[in-house]
């Protein structure tokens, strides 16, 4: 399912981004920018395929700089022995 999502908002960034003129105001939108740092984060394309980003296949961004939660975009995640925090 998450592949299919990434597909899916894959084929939608690319017509914002291709789809022409009229899409040129949704690229200013920080929403969709949001999205595009996400899928970027979130996926990986490979010989021309997307792929869910794993560890071991395509490894992940830099934690500073990923986007932990859309409605926060300046929240971390951190660990310090085995509790999880948010900041």
């Amino acid at each position: 399912m998450a592949l299919q999502i990434g597909i899916d908002g894959h084929h939608l960034l690319h017509q914002i981004w291709f789809g022409g003129n009229v899409q040129l105001s949704l690229q200013e939108l920080s929403s969709i920018e949001i999205i595009r740092r996400i899928w970027i984060q979130q996926y990986a394309i490979i010989n021309c395929k997307l792929h869910w980003r794993t560890q071991d296949a395509t490894g992940f961004p830099q934690n500073s700089i990923c986007i932990e939660s859309p409605y926060d975009i300046e929240a971390r995640n951190s660990s310090k022995r085995d509790i999880n925090y948010s900041i």
